[in-house]
């Protein structure tokens, strides 16, 4: 227990603060939940995503790597679930935290153990808790006021920091960023080559007109997130890109009718 809390404590040691309306030059005086739902925010277009294995990074990766982890994660999910997926502080009862955690292991592992064969389930929950979650209820309020392009990354062309060291094919958190910026020199003509430049394209084109167009024909057409709906139209940002409806609906389903909080720092 010891370790995991400390695997996710060192990542948020100071969050946001709501500030009072009297401090001098106050930045944020309401939740920002309040402010995005009453549509007090700035109303301009929005890229909003994520890479399709976010979560296996800081999270999933360290506890497949620790035997003495995984274990404590088998034997001990209720006790070790509401600290890693942030509901141990809520003023909930034990038995509300267990049922809480029940819910989530049988959706994500069912009957089977949390180990290598269920590696992809368990970077889908943390992804999921920590990214995903997030990410759908902001394109789904942004979207009431502005338009939003909402993506997610499944290329696994270039080097990955999780998997280049476990030898598996992911898109990971900060994969990204390699196709954006000079992190390395993709040999001309390559499939990595190419993305990284339409990638290029599609967010400077974004931040000149508002709308993101790449370079290639195959990805212009990246259409905005339907209006109050946020697993409605999805952009698969690939070598070869595609349209993805109703994206991650079930999973999206299963945290809405779970009813936990919005994923708040504390």
């Amino acid at each position: 227990m010891y370790l995991m809390n400390r695997s996710l404590k060192w990542l948020v040691p100071f969050g946001p603060v709501i500030e009072s309306t009297t401090t001098e030059q106050a930045f944020l005086t309401e939740h920002p939940w309040v402010l995005f739902e009453s549509g007090r925010f700035n109303k301009v277009p929005l890229i909003s995503g994520f890479t399709q294995d976010e979560g296996i990074l800081l999270f999933a990766a360290g506890v497949m790597s620790k035997n003495d982890i995984l274990a404590r994660m088998n034997q001990h999910w209720n006790a070790v679930a509401p600290t890693l997926f942030y509901y141990d502080t809520w003023n909930i009862t034990s038995a509300e935290k267990d049922t809480i955690s029940n819910k989530i292991r049988k959706f994500y592992f069912g009957d089977k153990p949390i180990g290598g064969t269920t590696r992809q389930n368990l970077t889908n929950l943390y992804s999921d808790r920590l990214f995903v979650q997030g990410i759908f209820d902001t394109v789904e309020l942004h979207s009431n006021f502005a338009p939003v392009y909402p993506y997610v990354m499944s290329f696994k062309g270039g080097k990955s920091s999780v998997g280049s060291h476990y030898q598996i094919p992911v898109s990971t958190h900060g994969d990204d960023s390699q196709y954006l910026f000079n992190f390395q020199e993709f040999p001309f003509g390559t499939e990595q080559f190419k993305f990284s430049s339409n990638l290029i394209s599609l967010w400077t084109s974004f931040a000149a007109t508002g709308k993101p167009v790449g370079d290639t024909p195959t990805l212009d057409s990246w259409e905005i997130a339907t209006v109050g709906k946020a697993n409605g139209k999805w952009f698969d940002l690939n070598f070869e890109t595609k349209t993805l409806s109703n994206y991650l609906e079930e999973r999206r389903q299963f945290w809405k009718d779970l009813g936990v909080k919005k994923f708040e720092a504390y």
